[in-house]
């Protein structure tokens, strides 16, 4: 499983496009699109944006849209779209995402899940695995193309929690942050 900058790549983007356009009015996908239908923006010069396809051998997996704010240097997954029923491929994906985003020393990175989606538990435990949280709960956020009213939750991990949680998995054993302070 890999993910692939799609920014300049023609042919990724074709698939891209086409996969996202079967996605509309399924059931399925009832959470990702919510009121109405956007096709992907594809942004050229990957400086506030950055795309990502999921790929697995030949096939493809998903699409992870991340916007960054170059002022604060934090990154924001603002679409990611699973077009196959890999769901381990696609929370691989967004593990290795997280940790080449930090390793490029961004400040943070968060991520927003429509409450019922059944992604959500998922998206809890990677934050919690790399010592982020749940940053907000907005009430009566969005109404969903089948009628139904959810609401929204949203992660997210900054570097010095992401860094806490690798240092101490490197030293093998449970430390906390008054112990380390100390």
């Amino acid at each position: 499983m890999e993910l692939i900058l799609i920014n300049q790549n023609e042919d990724l983007k074709k698939k891209v496009t086409l996969a996202y356009s079967k996605t509309w009015m399924n059931p399925k996908y009832k959470f990702f699109h919510q009121t109405f239908y956007s096709p992907i923006r594809f942004d050229e010069n990957g400086y506030d944006y950055e795309q990502y396809a999921v790929i697995k051998g030949e096939e493809l997996i998903g699409f992870i849209d991340v916007s960054i704010t170059q002022a604060l240097y934090v990154a924001s997954v603002g679409q990611a779209i699973n077009f196959t029923d890999d769901i381990v491929s696609m929370g691989v994906a967004l593990k290795q995402l997280i940790e080449m985003l930090f390793s490029r020393n961004f400040n943070k990175i968060s991520w927003r899940g429509i409450d019922g989606n059944p992604i959500i538990p998922s998206y809890r435990k990677i934050a919690e695995k790399y010592g982020g949280r749940q940053e907000s709960h907005e009430r009566y956020y969005t109404k969903l193309w089948d009628g139904t009213v959810a609401d929204s939750f949203s992660w997210g991990i900054l570097k010095e929690e992401y860094d806490f949680v690798q240092y101490r998995s490197r030293c093998n054993r449970k430390i906390d942050r008054e112990t380390l302070e100390d």
